[in-house]
């Protein structure tokens, strides 16, 4: 494995392949008057399916998503790519958008995608934030749950200490990095909401810390920064899970802290933790002969596809 964290972390960013397959987009109306998209490429003798959930500022442009959807196409494996509230082009209605405690709209989702694809398997693969989710969403599902494998990469078990880490040193580029792909989405949303002077406060945000204190809080819902986090947190929830899950993780994480991650392993039979010495956020790659290794997806496939 290459050893920098930060190396493993901007790879995937430089090296993004093109994509091998065409996604037809669905849109499901919300009881609450807004909307969630997902992209689907689902070959028509495919038996399997795997759904996959972007982290914060991702989407189908995301170089793990690329990567994965690839893979299980050219294995005729079906492919759907959940777009968050407002992550799908189009600026989503309500006033406030995406965040990691919405795990309804993942429900949603899912009941959709059993009814149209009665009689495939379904996995699931969530990454960074979408893992968080994946998580948060399978612990309100019952006791018959809809997934043959859960698979969650990199994420961050406890918003309090992600929060701070990534606004520390280095790691604070790729909070930069990320509050700019939201700024761009809260630009088109203050033009909807001008009498709303949130976005405002938002737009002047300098870390996670102010923009979920001014915006992602109080436009969702919670009374503060620390409720909002308080309910995202996933070490309070993995009890209710009653799928066994997969949480492949990397001790030199520059967003995560990997003490957590040994707490998590011990706590919950449930789970099963691959803990890597290295691999960065959503990296894990390594180099050996001039040859770059994308090790995630191959160690996603082996367990999607044994």
């Amino acid at each position: 494995m290459i050893k920098n964290p930060h190396v493993q972390t901007f790879i995937g960013f430089l090296r993004c392949p093109r994509k091998y397959y065409k996604v037809q987009r669905t849109r499901i109306e919300l009881c609450d008057g807004d909307f969630i998209d997902y992209d689907a490429c689902v070959p028509e003798k495919s038996q399997r399916l795997v759904i996959i959930l972007p982290g914060l500022a991702g989407g189908d442009k995301s170089h793990y998503v690329v990567r994965l959807a690839n893979a299980l196409y050219k294995r005729g494996v079906g492919v759907v790519i959940v777009r968050y509230r407002g992550s799908s082009g189009v600026p989503n209605r309500n006033p406030g958008g995406y965040h990691f405690g919405m795990t309804d709209d993942l429900l949603t989702v899912y009941t959709q995608l059993m009814q149209r694809f009665i009689g495939k398997s379904l996995a699931i693969v969530g990454f960074s934030m979408g893992g968080n989710l994946l998580l948060h969403s399978l612990s309100k599902l019952s006791n018959e749950q809809p997934f043959s494998k859960a698979i969650a990469v990199s994420i961050p078990f406890c918003l309090h200490a992600s929060s701070k880490k990534i606004n520390d040193g280095f790691a604070s580029v790729y909070q930069w990095h990320m509050m700019r792909s939201i700024k761009q989405l809260l630009k088109k949303k203050r033009k909807q909401y001008r009498a709303l002077g949130v976005y405002d406060l938002a737009m002047c945000a300098r870390s996670f810390l102010e923009l979920d204190q001014c915006y992602t809080a109080p436009m969702n819902g919670y009374g503060s920064r620390d409720s909002y986090y308080d309910h995202a947190n996933i070490q309070a929830i993995l009890q209710r899970i009653d799928l066994p899950v997969t949480l492949i993780q990397a001790k030199d994480d520059p967003i995560v802290p990997y003490d957590i991650n040994d707490a998590i392993a011990t706590e919950h039979s449930s789970v099963d933790l691959i803990l890597h010495e290295r691999g960065g956020h959503v990296g894990f790659w390594s180099y050996s002969r001039g040859k770059l290794t994308d090790n995630l997806t191959a160690w996603l496939l082996k367990i999607l596809i044994p």
